[in-house]
Formats: C-alpha cells, sequence, structure tokens
C-alpha cells in the first residue's frame, strides 16, 4: 500500500512540474527515465 501511496505522490509530482513548465506530463517522465537511468549505469 505505501508504494501505492509514494507512486501517486511521483506521479503528482511530474504534473506539478509539466503543468509549471508548460510541457506534456510524459516529457517530464521521459526526463526523469532518463536521469534514473543515468544514476543506474
Amino acid at each position: 500500500m505505501k508504494e501505492s501511496k509514494q507512486l501517486d505522490e511521483i506521479v503528482r509530482l511530474i504534473q506539478q512540474k509539466a503543468d509549471k513548465e508548460n510541457r506534456r506530463a510524459g516529457d517530464v517522465l521521459e526526463e526523469v527515465i532518463r536521469k534514473i537511468k543515468k544514476v543506474e549505469t
């Protein structure tokens, strides 16, 4: 259950960032994924 709440929070933050920067949420999400991949490698 806790993971679900964290996921909701992540989605909310991505949407908030997209709204603030006038971008699509999908574009922001792709940016986040790229950053995560950089950390993993």
